[in-house]
């Protein structure tokens, strides 16, 4: 099990590093109008739903592997970034079988509070408690604090989930962007 684990970390953990570029890329295409322009921005708005779709799978799938393969409890902020993520799974997926983009705006929203739950998460994780609220076990769970994986130096499983939110954000912030910059005006 301890070789799945040390895999698991890696794999996800480079996952999160690719992510944190495509965000930076697609961040800089939000802030500059030309760079909208690119094939690369193109590329991202065109399949948003695609990149939600993908990265809410590999999220959860992670998250269920972390649980219930290695044996990892998840605390209660876990649980409401679980809250947030695995119900997009299902919305993009029949938004993508459908063809139906209106979602974007649902999944913006689930991914933005997700990414609030998780940021607070991750700053607990490496000392910083910006609201001096404490995250003990409670009950069942695990502590807030507890960190089950540190890989790159900053990839814990908190940062995995923010990572996530944060892409599938902005994927889906420059598709509705684009949207809105060719539609028509009145």
């Amino acid at each position: 099990m301890q070789t799945f684990a040390s895999f698991l970390n890696l794999s996800l953990g480079a996952l999160v590093v690719v992510a944190n570029l495509l965000s930076l890329g697609i961040l800089l295409c939000l802030a500059s109008p030309r760079a909208r322009e690119s094939r690369f921005a193109r590329f991202f708005s065109k399949n948003s739903l695609l990149v939600a779709f993908v990265a809410s799978l590999a999220a959860t799938l992670g998250s269920l592997a972390y649980s219930d393969i290695i044996g990892y409890e998840p605390c209660k902020l876990c649980w409401f970034q679980r809250i947030f993520m695995y119900p997009q799974v299902l919305i993009f997926g029949i938004a993508l079988w459908r063809k139906e983009p209106f979602v974007r705006l649902y999944g913006l929203v689930l991914s933005i509070l997700g990414a609030l739950v998780a940021l607070f998460h991750y700053l607990g994780q490496v000392g910083v408690n910006p609201l001096g609220l404490d995250c003990l076990a409670v009950g069942y769970s695990a502590s807030c604090a507890k960190n089950f994986v540190l890989t790159f130096g900053y990839v814990t499983i908190p940062m995995m989930a923010l990572s996530a939110f944060v892409l599938m954000s902005l994927a889906l912030t420059l598709s509705l962007k684009a949207d809105k910059a060719s539609a028509p005006s009145l």
